[in-house]
């Protein structure tokens, strides 16, 4: 007969068995980690969504995985500078370690965005997001980064793909003046 937690490890076990057996590997939210611990299969990629602070512990037992703690584009009180400095390694000092963690995304819940605003609350927030994943860990030159975002922005409105400002105190609101691709 099964408890609650017995029934949750039987979920998450069959789950990775059949995406295995698909040839795939099993992603899970770090609440899968957080409630089984090292019950979980090594196979499996845990994704830290919620709280940074499980990052060291899912390296430590050796499970890759991927973050995205950070880099919500429905929190709309935080910039395009906090999703830029957003190290993905911070904290994380082995070597080892640091190459289990696969990478990251930029995610949205829906509850904060609709057809209106959708561009404008993942632009220009999720290219600083891009950039921090996909460049060498030594490349932080904010102000370098905020040229070429600039420049970024810019081109996505010219082709017809709505971007907040760059120049917001929040991840969304409006513009500050008109032209600003212009100056």
């Amino acid at each position: 007969k099964f408890n609650a937690r017995d029934a949750y490890k039987y979920f998450v076990r069959e789950t990775l068995r059949l995406t295995t057996s698909l040839g795939r590997k099993g992603i899970f939210w770090e609440e899968v980690f957080s409630n089984l611990g090292a019950a979980v299969d090594r196979d499996a990629i845990i994704h830290v969504w919620l709280d940074r602070k499980w990052t060291s512990k899912i390296l430590a037992q050796g499970y890759q995985c991927i973050i995205s703690e950070g880099w919500y584009l429905d929190h709309l009180d935080k910039t395009w500078r906090l999703f830029y400095a957003n190290d993905p390694h911070k904290s994380i000092r082995d070597s080892k370690h640091q190459r289990l963690i696969l990478g990251g995304e930029a995610c949205m819940w829906s509850e904060t965005v609709d057809a209106s605003n959708l561009f404008s609350t993942v632009w220009p927030r999720a290219a600083a997001t891009a950039e921090r994943l996909w460049s060498e860990q030594s490349v932080v030159d904010m102000e370098a980064f905020e040229k070429r975002l600039r420049g970024f922005r810019c081109m996505l409105t010219r082709r017809g793909i709505g971007s907040g400002p760059v120049d917001l105190r929040y991840g969304r609101s409006p513009p500050s003046g008109p032209g600003a691709c212009y100056q």
